[in-house]
């Protein structure tokens, strides 16, 4: 399922558009204060996201800080790349100069960890690191016009399905550890705890893929402009679609994974670059009320309990919802959904 080539191939064409000055576009230039105000009246972040955070982040988040910051008397900009997470990381790793970044799952932060370019102790931040959530679900045409109503649904001959690349999206990846681990509960109609069994039911929904984008995002516009019968999605990106009027239904599975998205400092960088008190003033912003508030409001699971609390009805509990150790861990899992599938039944 992972191309080394392809990821290589995303990372220099990202970075192609970082040096072109694409998506680098400042936030928050409102009148600037005198450099009397403030020790530093002007500061420039660098920050990276997965896909599928653009908006919040573009819309939201970022001004909303930019804001907060001017009526301290300091001007905040960000220079900004938004990617599939697996391109993130590797364009982090290969020399994108972030301060800041939010990653799809904790496998990048864990990347960047052995890298040397995050703590040791990313965990020790609030919620262990995770500002937000979401959980996998499926998009359909408005009446369900293919009555999918669950994962087992997904097998049937001729269905025609819409998934990210795991081999650039974060959510990609997401997607295949719901679908097995799904299976491994019992949940599609085959043994629980059978891994044979739980691996055939991924092959048969991988032969029903006719789409495949290179991060989560892309791949659900694909299916908005009319590609496939049903998406394979974050909860957050059908909530997105339905802010900006469009007429889709989410159908929230029986058994499903809890999305936890991770966010950190880029230690090497804010040292070099002298922004460690802005960038950590950001890094702990989006635990704030407020962030959680927008963040809830643009379809992500805050993780605020207060927010939460009041956010409920907007997010409903599905029958059994499970994280990712119910796999064994991150690396645990990722190893069995990227390990050979076994030959595509005929349809």
């Amino acid at each position: 399922m992972r191309s080394g080539h392809r990821i290589a191939l995303a990372v220099c064409l990202l970075w192609c558009l970082v040096l072109a000055g694409c998506d680098a576009e400042p936030v928050g230039q409102e009148t600037a204060p005198s450099a009397t105000q403030h020790r530093r009246a002007r500061v420039e972040l660098a920050f990276g996201a997965f896909s599928a955070a653009r908006e919040v982040f573009d819309s939201q988040l970022l001004p909303d800080f930019a804001r907060q910051r001017q009526q301290h008397g300091q001007q905040i900009t960000f220079t900004k790349v938004y990617a599939g997470s697996e391109v993130l990381t590797e364009t982090i790793a290969s020399g994108f100069a972030a301060d800041i970044a939010v990653f799809a799952h904790p496998g990048d932060m864990e990347s960047l960890r052995s890298a040397g370019l995050v703590s040791e102790t990313w965990r020790d931040a609030p919620n262990r690191g995770i500002f937000c959530r979401s959980i996998v679900v499926l998009a359909v045409r408005k009446g369900n016009p293919k009555s999918v109503r669950d994962w087992a649904d997904l097998r049937r001959p001729g269905l025609a399905i819409v998934t990210p690349d795991p081999a650039s999206s974060g959510g990609g990846i997401w997607n295949l550890c719901a679908l097995y681990g799904a299976a491994l509960r019992g949940h599609v109609g085959v043994p629980a705890n059978d891994v044979g069994a739980a691996r055939d039911f991924l092959s048969r929904v991988e032969s029903n893929v006719v789409d495949r984008r290179a991060s989560a995002s892309e791949s659900f516009r694909s299916f908005l402009a009319g590609t496939g019968d049903v998406a394979i999605t974050y909860e957050s990106e059908v909530a997105l679609a339905w802010l900006f009027g469009h007429e889709v239904e989410r159908v929230i599975p029986s058994s499903t994974i809890l999305v936890e998205s991770p966010a950190a400092l880029i230690e090497k960088n804010v040292e070099a670059h002298g922004v460690r008190a802005e960038a950590q003033a950001f890094f702990e912003y989006l635990w704030t009320t407020e962030a959680q508030k927008k963040l809830a409001y643009c379809g992500f699971r805050p993780v605020d309990a207060a927010v939460a609390a009041a956010s409920g009805s907007q997010f409903p509990q599905p029958q059994d919802l499970w994280t990712i150790d119910d796999l064994g861990g991150w690396d645990r899992a990722v190893r069995a959904i990227r390990a050979p599938l076994p030959a595509r039944p005929p349809k």
